[in-house]
């Protein structure tokens, strides 16, 4: 099991709270298993997020696609995430991701950088 974390904003930095994050096996209509903690407790797919536009959860190391969708923005798909234990290989794309609103252009943030 391995965590993944991060949290959604929009271009113009304000955070995408209440934005549902499904998770699927890659490839497929099929959601993943997502868990709370180290594959004890199961959660639920889809993640929503919090007032910071944070979410996360615990998956088995494997290639999924995410699914974004709430109010104010566009649905939008990131595909082909690689969640791995191996090092160099826990993969979300590098930058940012953006997702489009009727306002503007939703981004992803990573690792705090905008």
């Amino acid at each position: 099991m391995q965590k993944y974390f991060d949290n959604l904003i929009d271009s113009r930095g304000n955070v995408l709270e209440g934005v549902s994050v499904h998770v699927y096996v890659a490839g497929s209509q099929t959601l993943a298993s997502l868990y709370s903690d180290d594959g004890v407790t199961p959660t639920t797919n889809p993640q929503v997020t919090d007032v910071l536009g944070y979410f996360s959860f615990f998956v088995a190391t494997g290639v999924y696609d995410f699914k974004i969708l709430g109010p104010k923005i566009t649905t939008y798909w990131i595909r082909n995430v690689s969640i791995s234990d191996e090092v160099g290989e826990l993969a979300t794309p590098e930058g940012a991701t953006l997702v489009g609103t009727p306002e503007g252009t939703a981004q992803r943030e990573q690792d705090g950088r905008p």
